[in-house]
């Protein structure tokens, strides 16, 4: 039935040596099934004496009650009353923080990128998922994912019993200058017409970003294709970077988000694209 295990599996294995690989693989095969297969406990929560971290400040003292996924209430201790449908939690005091937002998440591009377009199709998100919730993160956005990676994910981050964070996806990543690349994750663009056809692609498939790679070493034709039909089609752009030079390229293209940090040896960014910077205040940081 559903929810049961296969079958039992051992619960530790030896650290080494063929019958640790043998015991490995009948833990996995064996585990159970997911929750979100078979649905979960999603009855209001209530925490009690909690510190709560709110737009004012720190506020001891404080009952929170968690609804449908969200923050119901946050009220003085003691004045929530508790109904037979709560979970009642004792804060102890402890300091309660709002979810916590990842903006740059890679959970489909285990060990580098594939090379070919029938590589497998790893469901690393569904442990990725599961370590960003234990760490607080409630909400994130993906980068370089596959179309067919960001369907099933979609898919499943749907199910309210999920292990998965709230996701934005971004699509495979458009890089300037290499107009024969063509993998799941990261393509090139031939032309103005291949640049505006790809990001109608991400857009039916129902993606919200598109990542740009070297932005500067579009032909000017192609990037001007390439973002008037990401804003005509309500795509939002982030900008990974490795260097000064590749920010100011980005820039230019008008990103939503400039991702990475510069890799380079170099000691700071140059004042006049600090201050380039500074006259866009709509642009996000992302220093991942």
């Amino acid at each position: 039935s559903p929810g049961t295990p296969r079958r039992s599996a051992p619960t530790s294995c030896p650290p080494s040596g063929p019958a640790a690989w043998m015991c490995t693989r009948c833990r996995l095969q064996n585990r159970p099934t997911p929750a979100s297969e078979i649905g979960c406990d999603r009855s209001p929560i209530l925490v009690r004496n909690a510190r709560a971290w709110t737009p004012s400040g720190l506020t001891p003292g404080r009952d929170v009650l968690f609804e449908d996924d969200r923050v119901a209430s946050i009220a003085p201790g003691g004045t929530i009353k508790v109904s037979d449908a709560m979970r009642v939690l004792d804060g102890a005091g402890h300091t309660l923080l709002p979810g916590l937002i990842d903006l740059h998440l890679h959970m489909g591009v285990p060990g580098g990128l594939p090379d070919v377009p029938s590589a497998a199709l790893s469901r690393n998100w569904e442990i990725t998922g599961r370590q960003l919730l234990r760490s607080g993160v409630t909400s994130g956005r993906t980068h370089m994912t596959s179309l067919a990676a960001a369907a099933m994910m979609r898919k499943e981050a749907a199910n309210p019993c999920s292990a998965l964070p709230r996701l934005h996806f971004s699509g495979p990543e458009m890089g300037g200058g290499i107009p024969e690349t063509e993998t799941p994750n990261f393509v090139g663009v031939k032309d103005p017409n291949d640049a505006a056809a790809k990001v109608r692609r991400a857009a039916d498939a129902g993606l919200e970003w598109i990542s740009l790679s070297d932005a500067g070493k579009f032909a000017p034709a192609e990037l001007q294709a390439l973002t008037s039909a990401a804003r005509s089609s309500g795509i939002r752009l982030m900008g990974p970077i490795a260097s000064a030079q590749e920010m100011e390229g980005q820039l230019r293209a008008g990103v939503d988000t400039v991702d990475d940090i510069d890799t380079t040896s170099a000691g700071r960014y140059p004042d006049a694209l600090l201050r380039k910077l500074k006259e866009q205040p709509t642009v996000t940081l992302v220093p991942t």
